[in-house]
């Protein structure tokens, strides 16, 4: 046992393992429990010298304040007083109201993720079929991006499919999502619309573009309740249940 090692045990600078040990020899061998005690009394006068310096630097920076106002007399001291107050009340409302917002905020965000749905997994389905070119080889990229968290990747691979002959119709249907992922919900909503006026994509595709547009719109913190119950949506989509935690006394 060194005397660097006692001393980084007083400092508590070992781990819990070693100090365990140091701990077991120091009450084995008076002259390691001497040497233990003599660098607590100078790790105490460390202590001590510390803070005295900060109570003198504090002592030091309260000279150069400026002295306190004089308070005011009679009728100036109850209006400084209702003035106070007032702008007391002021702040706490303000500040309620701000944080009530916030909550409200992030509350709707925290639902919309919650009741999006995915696009289709072609990795999965199978539907790329055995077609040898760039535009499939940067669908199938982005695709894999999409599905493997990569959403900036994603997003760009779909946004030059956007203009490629062939899969204008998928880049439409996936860019959104995308762009949801990202949580860039004004983009989404954009893009969820230019999705919409497709006439190439397929009733399944524009139910999906239509449900996650409102979850979209969800996330943007608007009121989407009335728009649930203008289509009949089918189970998967779990509106009814959107709908009732949208309408229950906590929001």
């Amino acid at each position: 046992m060194t005397e660097q090692q006692i001393q980084a045990y007083v400092m508590g600078e070992l781990p819990p393992e070693e100090a365990a040990l140091v701990a077991e020899a120091i009450a084995q061998d008076p002259s390691l429990a001497a040497l233990e005690e003599e660098y607590r009394t100078i790790k105490e006068g460390f202590r001590r010298q510390r803070v005295k310096a900060l109570q003198q630097a504090t002592l030091d920076y309260d000279k150069t304040l400026p002295p306190p106002p004089t308070p005011p007399t009679s009728g100036g001291w109850v209006r400084g007083i209702r003035f106070g107050l007032i702008a007391l009340i002021t702040a706490i409302v303000l500040s309620a109201g701000l944080a009530i917002q916030k909550k409200g905020y992030y509350a709707d965000e925290a639902v919309a993720q919650r009741y999006f749905q995915d696009p289709p997994d072609t990795r999965v389905a199978g539907a790329n079929g055995d077609i040898d070119s760039i535009g499939q080889l940067r669908f199938d990229n982005a695709i894999e991006q999409y599905f493997s968290g990569d959403y900036p990747a994603a997003h760009a691979n779909f946004e030059q499919l956007a203009d490629v002959e062939g899969f204008v119709a998928s880049a439409k249907l996936y860019l959104p999502h995308a762009s949801f992922k990202l949580e860039d919900y004004t983009t989404a909503a954009l893009e969820f619309e230019a999705g919409l006026q497709d006439p190439n994509l397929a009733p399944p595709s524009l139910r999906l573009l239509r449900w996650n547009n409102i979850v979209n719109d969800l996330a943007l913190g608007k009121d989407i309740v009335p728009r649930l119950e203008d289509e009949k949506w089918p189970q998967s989509f779990k509106a009814e249940v959107l709908r009732e935690e949208l309408d229950s006394f906590w929001r």
